[in-house]
């Protein structure tokens, strides 16, 4: 069925610390520019778990648990990102560099398999050397 001419763009909205917000700009465009009282019905849509993304995050927690050089896994993981050239943007502020790194939800989970097994590498060659992987993560499949 074709959509009405009256029909606006998609909206969708996002559970956050209990209340919901809009899920990218797009959406929070769309939502702000209904009108007050306007009435929405909602259904909520689960995504698969990306295992790939489970198995970056499970890796910088267990290497955050192993040093101090880090304080949380999301300072690794952005060190990691950056080591790895996958930069959103880079410039100069006031004579000093900045790098961002990319999103993690920017890759496919091809991509971010291949991304979790150059940390790998990293991590017991450079954080880590000589140390075996499975005495980071504890676990004997790495």
């Amino acid at each position: 069925m074709a959509p009405k001419r009256d029909d606006g763009p998609g909206l969708i909205l996002r559970v956050d610390y209990g209340r919901i917000v809009p899920a990218s700009a797009l959406d929070e465009s769309t939502f702000f520019g209904l009108a007050r009282g306007t009435e929405l019905s909602a259904k909520p849509v689960k995504k698969p778990r990306n295992r790939a993304l489970a198995a970056w995050w499970s890796l910088m927690n267990a290497v955050v648990k192993h040093t101090d050089r880090w304080p949380t896994a999301r300072s690794l993981s952005n060190v990691m990102l950056i080591r790895m050239e996958c930069v959103e943007r880079e410039g100069l502020i006031n004579g000093g560099e900045f790098r961002d790194p990319m999103s993690l939800t920017d890759f496919q989970e091809v991509q971010l398999w291949k991304l979790v097994e150059w940390a790998k590498l990293i991590i017991v060659t450079d954080i880590f050397p000589g140390v075996e992987l499975r005495q980071i993560t504890g676990r004997m499949e790495d």
